[in-house]
């Protein structure tokens, strides 16, 4: 559960970082200011020459999410890899049968994310990684993990019915048979629904703040997040049980996205007002949106 939440998060991020690099490269970069910082160059917030690594991070980032759900939804449409998979157990070719038999479609999908990145990374040799050609390397590397997922559901569905009925454990009790339950779930409720939210939305704000469409001083930061803190751990108390099941990706991830959305435009929009009171409410509200998963 807690590797899902971690996917759910990270596509959540990649949708919304698509979104702040759409208003960023509007014409004169105002789209997360809204015209409050007229000193910054108009040509500055897509020019690779300024902040290169940030624009490259940046933009491996969004090709990757963007050939994931490419990738996901082609998957769900057509079901190429499942269809050779189902293909080849008619057949039953030779070299098929020497595969594991719980683990060939998880196999297949593999190998086609393999021929994937490896077009990729031709795709970008013959450019030179150079910018923005390189992009094909993330690309490629979401359009695999992108035809992976629903085999990892399946074999993952198929072990969970092969295993036998046992209690749930956290993985520190794999290493301390005798570490309290009760703790390491009370810990893992720390780290799913306080710090990985928090966490999530500080990854959010990297963007504007490293193209310096949002300049703050420390202590407007930490009045800012310390509205997040109150709002994530108040969220975590009015929804105790999280919403997210590993069933319903598609429904959670609108969710989530939307959440996530939501947050950071309230916490941008405490960042421009520079009341201090506003930013502590604006900040205390992103947080409890963000922790309502």
């Amino acid at each position: 559960m807690i590797l899902y939440v971690l996917l759910v998060w990270l596509c959540a991020i990649g949708f919304v970082v698509l979104v702040e690099l759409a208003l960023i490269s509007l014409p004169g970069g105002t789209g997360l200011s809204g015209g409050g910082f007229s000193a910054l160059p108009s040509a500055a917030p897509l020019s690779a020459a300024n902040t290169p690594l940030a624009i490259a991070f940046v933009w491996g980032a969004a090709v990757f999410i963007l050939g994931l759900a490419a990738a996901y939804w082609c998957d769900v449409l057509q079901s190429p890899v499942h269809r050779l998979y189902l293909r080849l157990q008619r057949s039953y070719p030779p070299w098929y049968r020497r595969w594991p038999a719980n683990g060939r479609e998880l196999i297949l999908a593999c190998l086609l994310g393999l021929i994937l990145l490896t077009g990729g990374a031709l795709f970008a040799f013959l450019f030179q990684f150079q910018f923005p050609y390189w992009g094909a390397l993330p690309a490629a590397l979401g359009l695999g993990c992108g035809f992976l997922v629903r085999p990892v559901l399946r074999y993952r569905q198929l072990l969970v019915e092969d295993r036998p009925d046992t209690g749930p454990k956290a993985i520190i009790q794999k290493v301390a048979p005798a570490y309290s339950s009760e703790r390491a779930l009370l810990v893992g409720q720390i780290y799913l629904r306080f710090l990985l939210p928090v966490f999530s939305l500080l990854c959010l704000l990297i963007l504007p703040l490293v193209l310096t469409h949002i300049e703050i001083s420390a202590l407007q930061g930490g009045l800012i997040f310390a509205g997040v803190f109150v709002g994530v751990g108040l969220g975590w108390f009015v929804h105790r049980e999280s919403q997210l099941d590993i069933q319903h990706f598609r429904k959670n991830l609108f969710q989530l996205s939307s959440l996530a959305l939501l947050s950071v435009g309230f916490l941008v929009f405490g960042f421009l007002s520079g009341n201090p009171v506003q930013m502590v409410l604006m900040g205390a509200l992103g947080g409890y949106l963000a922790a309502l998963y």
